[in-house]
């Protein structure tokens, strides 16, 4: 299993003894919903059966189920073998304690001590792939010869993972950032999505706080006249589609005068993001 949005909730998950899945808005609350919609409402969020598989609720008999080992992966940073673990029933946990407010799909995970995270690189040639593109997929092997492999790994420590998963020197990485950071910039500011679609575009990061919604942009390098442009934009769509209150954060590396100048009366707020990283407000 996949740690969400590309490994970015691995330590959320091993400090909180959780393996979760997203898609809640679209999907709902499972516990009032039978196999079939859950399966319908899955493929209409973009999500096909992984929803339906995590929650165990697939005709095909091939959803996860309490007692079953989970391999939790993440590929960012690096390809990491995560923890392996049994997991409890489903849970629908309405506000999560995740950076991800959609990942409202849990279970429980009692972790095994076989010395995890590791590096899939340190993984012998011969171990079955644990990589999966897909938030679920079946193992190839046997619990057995994983449990050999990875315990023969070197452990990688725990606080050496959320520095990396911290930093970054591409726009995907300050994704990541920006997705278990933000409250960094407002504590009463609320990740509601990631690449959130509306007509005019994808939102980078949609959010939420007590006046309203969020949209939050993010460049990489020095923000010009195009990103206050898309920012305006994305903002003004969404207050026509919502008639809520709307306000903008633009992160980057750095701004030139003319964006400092464009935005200074559009309730647009700009921050600096340094790769090591830090914020500072402009």
């Amino acid at each position: 299993m996949t740690a969400g949005h590309g490994g970015s909730l691995a330590i959320d998950w091993l400090e909180q003894d959780i393996v979760t899945v997203g898609w809640a808005r679209s999907v709902g609350d499972f516990r009032d919903q039978s196999a079939e919609e859950i399966v319908e409402k899955s493929k209409d969020a973009g999500a096909g059966r992984q929803v339906a598989r995590f929650l165990g609720k697939t005709k095909r008999g091939d959803g996860m189920c309490e007692g079953d080992t989970v391999i939790v992966y993440a590929p960012n940073p690096k390809g990491l073998v995560v923890g392996v673990g049994e997991v409890g029933e489903p849970e629908y946990v309405k506000h999560p304690n995740l950076p991800f407010d959609d990942h409202r799909y849990h279970r429980t995970v009692r972790w095994y001590d076989w010395g995890t995270p590791v590096s899939k690189d340190e993984l012998p040639s011969d171990c079955p792939q644990v990589y999966t593109p897909a938030t679920l997929a079946s193992f190839g092997g046997s619990r057995e010869n994983l449990k050999a492999a990875v315990s023969r790994a070197p452990e990688i420590p725990t606080e050496e993972i959320e520095s990396t998963i911290s930093l970054g020197s591409s726009e995907d990485d300050m994704h990541v950032w920006a997705m278990r950071n933000l409250q960094k910039i407002d504590s009463d500011l609320t990740v509601t999505e990631h690449e959130s679609p509306i007509p005019v575009g994808d939102i980078d990061v949609l959010a939420e706080d007590s006046d309203g919604w969020v949209v939050v942009e993010l460049k990489k390098g020095e923000a010009g006249d195009n990103a206050v442009g898309q920012i305006k934009g994305y903002m003004s769509d969404l207050k026509r589609e919502t008639q809520e209150e709307v306000r903008g954060i633009l992160i980057a590396e750095d701004f030139s005068t003319r964006v400092k100048r464009a935005v200074a009366d559009d309730n647009v707020d700009l921050y600096r993001l340094k790769l090591n990283p830090s914020l500072e407000v402009t």
